[in-house]
């Protein structure tokens, strides 16, 4: 066949499809490794256990195939991690390997959510919500870097669209292993998973959509997969010691694990927090900030303010379509999800963007139902088209053009070079300034940039704070962590912020590298 002819074959809809696709592409790579500027210390931690674990056999923490990462002291997702490693393997420790992982996965991401609003709703539904995908400000900004939490929702995303298909029973049993999977890409998938899991299942038996005993396969699949978490959850909760079982490792935690930090569930607050938590979810999804400039650019919140009133509106419409259908429709498994993420809200010990990330693509679907309420009223909905499209034209110059400024010290730009050139211009101990030794978990950058041997860190690390949430260094290698450390070596180079460059003594050469300076003493 020749390309005129396929041209001559394309509907409207596969060219608004082909075209929704480009701009969300275009709009995720452009400039991709550059905006954002800098590297955040969870991209850092992630991307060097990776290093660690490919080329030593163990992380920086000692563990060879953890479950879940040890990392600063309260453990870190381990699934980021291992997908980092595989592109490792032909690509240098950098901004982009580092990044990679989440923006393939975030243009995955874009047809598959075009599926699962087309399995729910219908073609032009679907085609609105992938339009409203592919210019959401969130999701442009997860995928465009490497927090280990953003991999969370286009992997649930696959495991939904799979479990929507249940009649046909491989797809319902790779969405279980898809859902089991899940729970080692981000914390808050130990509540929303079960909460899923349960919620769709019941809505199959209800519906007779699936009999209760074909239930059973699927259920032991994700039992299975999920084992190697609840082995972890258990060591944690307990106290109980690590456990090396040959193909992995279960850490114990030397701090409190993460996961019981930032859940209301392990105490008497839970009681206490739900209708706080309910309020906050309802004020989240309807400001759309939390106040981290890494989660939201002001003004352009999730999903634009605008498509806040629709989102609710398409949550209505779907409860309503789910609760007068006795039969089954595919609006049960958006309607479990939601409910899933609402009930993740409730356990929360705070409601944060990144936190509650498994709820926004369902937001972003029930926002296009919403919206296509008004399809009648002509000029209303195309008012409305015109005004997201200039919302996604003012985001994305801000995002390229003042966002980069806005994020200096939150991702430490400029910090992996500082190191770097630290490194490369002596071979005597590196002193790190008291604001860089107490302000984040700076002490992986070394570690990255000069792809330290985890054994030589593991051999002289001593931490501040070795029992706590997030461990602090105060001496590895040859490198000290603030100024009273610094006092005992004869330091070959200090790594300092641009603000302490007055402080600096007068005898040494200063580079500038984004936010932070390397001082050499002059020869």
């Amino acid at each position: 066949m020749t390309i005129p002819r396929v041209f001559e074959r394309l509907s409207w809809h596969h060219l608004l499809l082909l075209l929704i696709l480009v701009v969300g592409i275009a709009v995720r790579t452009h400039r991709f490794g550059e905006v954002p500027a800098g590297l955040h210390q969870d991209e850092v931690s992630t991307a060097y256990d990776a290093y660690a674990l490919l080329y030593y056999g163990i992380d920086r923490n000692g563990f060879h195939d953890p479950v879940h990462f040890v990392s600063w002291g309260s453990g870190q997702s381990p699934l980021m991690t291992y997908f980092t490693m595989w592109f490792l393997r032909f690509m240098p420790l950098d901004v982009y390997s580092t990044r990679i992982v989440n923006l393939l996965f975030g243009l995955l991401a874009l047809p598959l959510f075009f599926l699962f609003a087309r399995r729910v709703t219908d073609r032009t539904t679907a085609l609105l919500a992938l339009f409203l995908l592919a210019i959401n400000p969130w999701h442009i900004m997860a995928t465009r870097w490497g927090w280990d939490s953003n991999l969370l929702p286009p992997l649930f995303l696959l495991g939904a669209l799979l479990v929507s298909h249940a009649e046909r029973k491989q797809y319902l049993w790779l969405g279980a292993a898809m859902l089991g999977l899940c729970l080692y890409a981000y914390g808050t998938a130990y509540v929303a998973i079960p909460a899923f899991a349960l919620l769709v299942g019941a809505y199959f038996v209800r519906t007779k959509h699936v009999k209760l005993p074909k239930l059973v396969a699927p259920t032991t699949i994700l039992f299975l997969v999920a084992i190697p978490a609840v082995l972890y959850v258990v060591v944690n909760v307990f106290g109980l010691g690590s456990i090396d079982a040959g193909l992995f490792t279960v850490p114990k935690l030397p701090g409190p694990a993460r996961f019981t930090t930032q859940s209301s569930v392990f105490g008497w607050g839970f009681f206490l927090s739900i209708f706080d938590n309910l309020r906050d979810l309802l004020l989240l999804v309807l400001r759309q900030d939390d106040g981290a400039i890494i989660n939201a650019m002001p003004r352009y919140g999730i999903l634009y303010p605008l498509a806040g009133p629709f989102a609710l509106l398409g949550i209505g419409i779907v409860c309503a379509r789910v609760w007068k259908s006795r039969s089954y429709r595919p609006e049960g498994v958006l309607l479990a999800w939601l409910l899933s993420a609402v009930i993740l809200a409730l356990t929360l010990s705070s409601v944060m963007i990144h936190r509650m990330n498994v709820l926004w693509l369902p937001l972003v679907l029930c926002a296009a139902i919403g919206a296509m309420h008004f399809k009648r009223m002509r000029a209303v909905f195309a008012a409305m088209l015109v005004a997201f499209g200039m919302l996604f034209g003012q985001f994305a110059y801000d995002y390229f053009v003042e966002y980069p400024s806005l994020t200096g010290d939150t991702l430490f730009v400029g910090m992996d070079e500082a190191f770097k050139a630290a490194a490369e211009s002596t071979d005597k101990p590196i002193c790190i300034s008291d604001a860089l030794a107490h302000y984040g978990l700076t002490h992986v950058f070394p570690l990255y940039a000069e792809r330290l041997d985890p054994r030589r860190f593991l051999s002289t690390v001593i931490y501040f704070n070795p029992k706590d949430e997030f461990r602090r260094a105060a001496f590895f290698d040859r490198y000290a962590f603030g100024w009273r450390g610094c006092a005992t070596v004869e330091e070959g180079a200090i790594v300092a912020h641009k603000d302490e460059r007055p402080n600096l003594p007068d005898a040494y050469d200063v580079r500038e590298f984004g936010n932070y300076v390397v001082a050499i003493p002059k020869p």
